[in-house]
């Protein structure tokens, strides 16, 4: 959550993020890639170079993160909207529940911005 500190505008290294995230260079590299080509992220060359926020983290829902790493919030591939029963039959009992998770999901998501993740790590002393 280091980009996601409102006070930080200069950029953070590759692998500082990775160190604080606790995860390897190459996976982060591909998560930022996708965070990048969504306009969530910045990239800055050179020697003091890294990585910064395209804008607020108050303007970025989790939601918006999520669908630029997943694609989607969906919990199922049946739980979108034009999705057809995977089953094979016309109906599908459970596809209502699904999609009724997915709504309940997109609601929470969309609605927290990463400033308010990051916030709660600080208050937690992550």
């Amino acid at each position: 959550m280091g980009l996601s500190d409102k006070n930080a505008r200069k950029a953070i290294p590759l692998p500082v993020l990775a160190k604080q995230a606790n995860i390897s260079v190459p996976f982060l590299q591909q998560v930022l890639f996708d965070l990048r080509k969504a306009g969530l992220v910045k990239g800055e060359r050179g020697r003091i170079g890294g990585y910064v926020l395209a804008r607020s983290g108050k303007k970025i829902s989790v939601g918006d993160v999520l669908r630029a790493i997943q694609g989607s919030v969906a919990p199922s591939q049946c739980s979108t909207e034009r999705a057809k029963p995977l089953c094979g039959r016309g109906y599908c009992a459970i596809r209502p529940v699904w999609l009724a998770v997915r709504k309940a999901t997109e609601n929470v998501v969309d609605n927290m911005s990463v400033e308010v993740l990051h916030r709660r790590e600080r208050r937690r002393g992550v």
